[in-house]
């Protein structure tokens, strides 16, 4: 099932005073290995890298966009520096665990494999060493509803609303407005006035002025994705 990855956590065991770390998610080329494509991608200070000599700390990576991961496709985790006092944490067959002491006698993690390279374009495959990391998902609310600030002051007799938003299968979003017209008392409150619902690209012609609106958008959603609406892209 696809879900949405809200943080990668990583494990290092040095790093830099001085220079950055990028971290990326890319897809997997037909051939198996790292390809161009990159789906989402930070950049890290050293001050925001934790370092640990056993294990026990982690650095949790969030990204700026929510990473929608498809199920059954094949993805990975680049870490990409120009700098060699970074390094992370693996787990090797045959060497032994820092946590439980015991030997390592089989692949930690059965369905990747851990790629290095010198210019994030030709790649090296260690069979037999794994990289330490956890990934974070979301858990989302069957519904949820986002209430927008009251827009006031306003003199108009026509509404439009433009809103960008993606809607995966088994989610929805549906928009409502509520509405003050000029010739309304003062004393009428948008607490008093009823939803009315509208599409995302919705352009009403008012049968008045209107003095103040609201908007409202509830949200559907499943366990493991949920709309996503892209606020910078919505109009009034």
């Amino acid at each position: 099932e696809n879900k949405v990855v809200t943080s990668i956590g990583l494990f290092f065991g040095s790093k830099s005073a001085t220079n950055n770390i990028m971290i990326q998610v890319r897809g997997i080329s037909e051939g198996g290995m790292p390809n161009k494509t990159v789906y989402a991608e930070t950049v890290l200070t050293p001050d925001q890298v934790n370092v640990s000599v056993n294990v026990a700390v982690e650095t949790k990576v969030s990204f700026d966009d929510p990473l929608v991961v498809d199920a059954g496709k094949e993805y990975c985790v680049v870490a990409l520096t120009d700098n060699s006092d970074y390094t992370m944490w693996t787990a090797t067959r045959g060497q032994v665990d820092l946590v439980t002491k015991e030997i390592i006698t089989s692949n930690p993690y059965l369905t990747g494999v851990l790629y290095s390279s010198s210019n994030a374009s030709a790649w090296t495959i260690h069979q037999d060493t794994d990289l330490k990391f956890t990934i974070y998902t979301a858990r989302f609310n069957e519904t949820a509803v986002i209430d927008f600030d009251t827009i006031t002051n306003l003199e108009s007799d026509r509404v439009v609303s433009m809103a960008t938003y993606l809607t995966p299968s088994n989610t929805g979003c549906k928009w409502q407005i509520k509405l003050i017209m000029q010739s309304e008392g003062q004393d009428v409150t948008m607490d008093s006035k009823p939803w009315v619902p509208i599409g995302n690209y919705a352009d009403v012609e008012l049968a008045g002025i209107v003095r103040a609106l609201k908007l409202r958008a509830t949200f559907t959603a499943n366990q493991n994705m949920s709309p996503m609406l892209s606020l910078q892209d919505l109009t009034v």
